[in-house]
């Protein structure tokens, strides 16, 4: 009997792993069950992380490692970051100078994505990595309150975006 009741538990285990997996990457990008990572799955990642919303949703991770072995607790160094009311202006070039770093990882992280021999573990750990860094690099670069002009130009995009939706939406209207 005990064995039956583990069982059980196994496959609801199983069964919400699978809800949460389901739910947790976007659109099914990566077909966990094949265990193989296909090209078309490769090139679905690459193209989901170069929509400026693919962060959208993403924790920051608890901690990253940058290219020259430094570990950062770097959900603990956003929250002390953002709590501080009036950043003076080192620590907002600190933010700023962390954001291009974790740029960098992201990019590493693309580029493995695109290069590496992965299974679909591996590739969506570094998918969800990377987005998880460009949302707290979107928070460093506006920390303090000021923009750069990559942020703006950011910001245009968007609202470029939010136009041509609309667009679409009235000529949809019209037909």
């Amino acid at each position: 009997m005990p064995e039956k009741e583990v069982t059980d538990d196994h496959k609801v285990r199983e069964e919400i792993a699978r809800k949460v997996r389901d739910v947790m990457i976007p659109f099914n990008l990566v077909n966990l069950n094949d265990g193989v990572f296909t090209d078309k799955e490769r090139a679905t990642l690459l193209n989901s992380l170069k929509s400026i919303f693919a962060y959208t949703g993403c924790a920051v991770p608890d901690q990253v490692t940058l290219e020259d072995g430094t570990q950062i607790d770097l959900r603990d160094l956003m929250w002390r970051l953002l709590e501080r009311k009036d950043p003076d202006e080192e620590t907002v070039a600190y933010a700023r100078a962390l954001a291009r770093i974790l740029e960098g990882r992201v990019e590493t992280n693309k580029k493995m994505i695109e290069t590496y021999d992965l299974t679909d573990e591996e590739a969506e750990a570094l998918y969800f990595e990377a987005c998880g860094l460009m949302r707290a690099i979107m928070d460093l670069k506006g920390y303090g309150g000021q923009f750069s002009e990559d942020d703006v130009q950011m910001a245009m995009k968007k609202a470029k975006m939010g136009d041509a939706k609309r667009l679409l939406e009235f000529i949809e209207k019209l037909k």
